[in-house]
């Protein structure tokens, strides 16, 4: 496995990095989305779950009430019931009453026609007890159809109460079932979003599965490469980091498939409380048609009950009237004396009260048929009553299954939320560690990109290394030649010395003889002569071009420095020529013009902003400041042309060329000592160097006093015009590439086709 396959393969990986991280933002952003979405959802289910237990309240309100209906009417049908036993041990039944009522009607005729018989009183004995029994029946049947009557009012009033709470569990139950519909609804729509969002989830997780193997792999086999080390180490901390990855994502996944299983249950909850809603809606209209009509019922049988009591009460006074007034006339017959002051006769008083017998009798029949009917009306009212306290009842039973199941629901939704926020964590951190993981594997595509570079300059410098061994075998001769030189100029130095020995001998004797002819002075001559030694010849010294301060004498260099290092910089960020227009195959001068003059512009501002910052910022005197920006401009654009060309043309190794360049030139062109004190290697470069000439330029417009104009901007606008050629020749050179690489794809597009013709 060489570099250029790693290097393909840490691309592929790069590639698929990109699209795993887009992949794990969109479940993110999904998994966002329906966590909010969620919330409200929940906060529904926890008003159902409210709102089902009020209605669970209510509807068992109601069947208590109901019960209570029911109990009302099955008292007054018992209370009827025990009348109509009574009043059939008493022997009053409809044939009785009939019976009675004809026996009425002809005593009363008979008792018409032997009014004017002499014994009265003898005929009117058994009228006036069949009148005693029958008022006392009317009393006793007033009594019952009181009661009867007042029963069934309160039953009327409990059942329009009944009715009105029927209609509102109608209306809440009606309410229930379109927040429960829309519930489902929403539900369901979040169950197969939680579906898409297992499903990504767990396809995400086996991106990053394979994705993390791959890599995994590519470190395991990076050394037995040739790869750099540290290249290697890199690869293997993005290794390291595979596991942590494979976690997250298997995690977002199980997170997402829990909350995807928490919703179905959701759903399925829903529609079984829908379901339940809707039969509980129905039930609820049911009971409010039977309620309504059982309210209706019971109106009309208070109604009836209450004038049944008017004609009882009626019949009970006409009847008591009877036997009042058969009693005094037997009495009244008996002495056979009328009441003079009444001026009537018993004549008289027997014709009225045999009419007032006849019309009571004639009734009788037609109020006991009223009771009968207001009767057999309370056995179905009872009836009734037992069946809606019975309705009621299942509905109770089936609001309090619906506020369980909306109760089950809640916890359900409850939880389906704490799924999806879980998994919006996963999620979170799976696009985190994907993101980290895109990037490490940026660093892995460039540090393959940056192998291969290194190989190319390793190949390169083992080149070099060759021919700096063999100029090494020749130094190492010349150095021996240089130690014999040595030995015999040691010998050469120890025949001087002898020499100076005697010398030194002969020096003083000279001095001893010397002694006796040096001259002797008086005090006058003494003091003329230390007078005239004192004042010596002075000389006065003048500085052109003075600098006051050391920076400024080191300024050009620095200022050169940063200049050259700027233009390398700006090809570190920019390409020597756009890959796309090459690709179109523009021209070689357009393709220079592309890469170089956006290049220059570049420099340019970096030359106004380096003068800049020396005048104004550090404070550099310069005496003539537009020469300054011009000659900081030139050489800027000298240094950016040279950047470019040895980049178009020899690539990365122009790029070291560029290096060893700058080194030389700090060195060699005079900006820190004088060039007379430079190693005579220096020395011989140092007038051919681009640096040199910007240094005397720069140093001309700080201090004035430019030595030697026209030479330095001829130097200089050679040195640009040489950085031109090569940026020429190296796009020249791109281009033929580029086509040469078109070529070959169109070789290989056409040999398939080739292939699949022939077979």
């Amino acid at each position: 496995m060489g570099l250029g396959d790693l290097a393909d393969g840490a691309v592929d990986l790069q590639d698929g990095t990109a699209t795993l991280t887009t992949g794990a933002q969109q479940l993110s952003s999904g998994l966002v989305e329906l966590d909010e979405n969620g919330r409200p959802l929940r906060t529904g289910a926890d008003d159902l779950a409210t709102g089902t237990e009020q209605l669970a309240t209510g509807a068992s309100d109601l069947a208590d009430g109901a019960g209570q209906v029911a109990d009302g009417t099955q008292q007054l049908d018992d209370t009827i019931a025990a009348a109509q036993q009574r009043a059939d041990e008493i022997g009053v039944t409809p044939e009785s009453v009939q019976q009675t009522s004809d026996d009425l009607v002809t005593a009363i005729d008979d008792l018409e026609s032997a009014a004017a018989a002499t014994d009265v009183s003898g005929l009117l004995d058994q009228p006036a007890t069949d009148a005693g029994t029958l008022s006392d029946a009317a009393s006793s049947l007033d009594g019952t159809a009181t009661d009867v009557a007042g029963a069934a009012q309160t039953l009327s009033e409990d059942t329009a109460d009944r009715a009105g709470d029927a209609r509102t569990l109608q209306d809440g139950a009606a309410t229930i079932q379109e927040d429960v519909t829309a519930l489902d609804t929403s539900v369901q729509d979040t169950a197969t979003s939680t579906g898409t969002a297992a499903d990504s989830a767990a396809t995400s997780s086996s991106s990053v599965e394979s994705y993390t193997g791959s890599v995994d792999d590519l470190a395991a086999r990076c050394e037995e490469s040739g790869a750099d080390a540290a290249f290697c180490d890199e690869l293997a901390g993005v290794s390291e980091s595979s596991q942590g990855a494979r976690d997250d994502a298997s995690q977002a996944a199980t997170d997402a498939s829990t909350a995807d299983e928490a919703a179905g249950t959701a759903a399925q909850q829903t529609t079984d409380v829908a379901d339940t809603a809707a039969g509980m809606t129905d039930a609820a209209d049911r009971i409010v048609t039977y309620t309504d009509d059982l309210s209706t019922t019971t109106s009309t049988l208070a109604e009836d009950a209450a004038r049944l009591s008017g004609s009882t009460g009626t019949l009970a006074e006409d009847a008591s009237t009877l036997s009042t007034s058969l009693g005094g006339l037997r009495e009244d017959a008996g002495a056979a004396v009328p009441d003079p002051a009444e001026g009537s006769s018993a004549s008289d008083l027997a014709a009225d009260l045999t009419d007032q017998a006849r019309s009571a009798a004639v009734a009788l029949p037609d109020a006991y048929e009223t009771l009968q009917q207001g009767a057999d009306d309370v056995h179905l009212l009872n009836s009734g009553a037992q069946d809606v306290a019975s309705g009621a009842t299942q509905l109770a039973e089936a609001t309090d299954t619906a506020s369980t199941g909306a109760q089950d629901l809640a916890s359900g939704v409850g939880r389906y939320t704490d799924g999806v926020s879980t998994a919006r964590t996963g999620a979170d951190d799976l696009a985190s560690g994907s993101a980290a993981l895109a990037d490490g594997a940026d660093q892995l595509a460039g540090g393959t990109s940056d192998a291969r570079s290194g190989a190319e300059q390793l190949a390169a410098g083992a080149g070099d290394l060759e021919d700096g061994s063999g100029t090494l075998a020749e130094g190492a001769g010349k150095v021996d030649d240089g130690a014999g030189d040595l030995a015999d100029g040691a010998v050469d130095l120890d025949d001087g010395a002898g020499q100076l020995a005697d010398g030194s001998v002969e020096l003083r004797d000279g001095l001893d003889d010397a002694e006796d002819e040096v001259p002797s002075y008086t005090d006058e001559e003494s003091e003329e002569l230390a007078g005239t030694a004192s004042d010596a010849v002075q000389m006065s010294f003048e500085r052109d071009h003075e600098l006051t301060r050391f920076g400024e004498g080191l300024a050009p260099l620095f200022l050169a420095i940063s200049l050259w290092v700027g233009g390398m910089a700006i090809f570190l960020m920019m390409p020597a020529f756009s890959a796309e227009a090459a690709s179109r195959g523009v021209g070689a001068l357009r393709l220079l013009a592309g890469g170089l003059v956006p290049a220059f512009l570049l420099g340019l501002v970096q030359a106004a902003i380096a003068v800049t910052a020396l005048h104004w910022g550090v404070g550099i005197t310069v005496q003539d400041l537009p020469l300054m920006f011009g000659l900081a401009g030139l050489t800027s654009l000298v240094f950016v042309a040279l950047n470019h060309g040895f980049g178009a043309l020899f690539g990365p190794v122009g790029k070291f060329v560029a290096l060893v360049l700058i080194a030389l030139q700090i060195s060699g062109a005079g900006g820190t000592y004088p060039v007379a004190t430079l190693p005579p290697f220096f020395q011989a470069i140092h007038p051919y160097l681009p640096m040199t000439h910007a240094v005397d330029a720069i140093r001309a417009a700080i201090g004035g006093g430019w030595i030697d104009p026209r030479g330095d901007l001829l130097w200089l606008s050679g040195w640009l015009a040489f950085g031109v050629v090569l940026g020429l020749v190296g796009a020249i050179v791109q281009r033929r590439r580029v086509l040469q690489e078109d070529e070959a794809e169109g070789d290989d597009a056409e040999l398939p086709a080739e292939t699949a013709q022939d077979v």
